[in-house]
């Protein structure tokens, strides 16, 4: 995920909390929540601009205003833009350094940026050993991310399905992984 794909991400959850505001009463306890979530959307700091924003979703859950597993995709999603951003915002060195190889292998074998191997069969082991490698590293910070905000079973959940239908990118991460 891109940097405007995160920022879309969190902006789709804020759209979400502000009907959720125009839809009930202004002396609601939450209404404060949101509109400090709404007043960060514009933030450089990631960090404040998410714990905003996942604070008020999770004010709006637990008072019964946002059906439960709407506020878990939207919070997943919002913890999920974050640990991204941390991951490739400021990079991970031993991430870097194993997606860099991870690169030298394509370009050796001849694809260019966005491809894949054609067989499963063709995609080389170091390759694959430096994908799990990269991806042990990427779960961790997205465990402890999820952690952070008091959310470990949904990130347990997330975890759990990466890679698997219900997941966009995970099609394309089988292909390339073998998983």
């Amino acid at each position: 995920m891109n940097e405007k794909a995160r920022r879309e991400t969190i902006d789709h959850a804020l759209a979400r909390l502000h009907e959720i505001a125009r839809e009930h009463a202004k002396s609601a306890p939450w209404q404060a929540k949101i509109k400090a979530a709404h007043e960060a959307r514009n933030d450089p700091d990631w960090e404040k601009r998410t714990r905003l924003t996942v604070e008020a979703l999770k004010a709006v859950r637990d008072a019964g205003a946002l059906d439960r597993v709407e506020a878990q995709i939207l919070i997943a999603g919002s913890i999920v833009a974050l640990a991204e951003h941390r991951a490739t915002g400021e990079p991970v060195p031993q991430m870097q350094a194993l997606l860099r190889r991870m690169r030298e292998i394509e370009a050796d074998s001849g694809l260019s940026e966005n491809d894949f191997w054609s067989e499963e069969s063709a995609v080389p082991d170091e390759w694959l050993k430096l994908s799990r490698d990269y991806e042990e590293i990427w779960d961790g910070i997205l465990a402890a991310t999820f952690n952070q905000f008091g959310e470990a079973n949904l990130g347990v959940s997330y975890l759990a399905n990466t890679g698997r239908g219900d997941d966009p990118y995970g099609p394309a991460r089988r292909r390339r992984t073998g998983e």
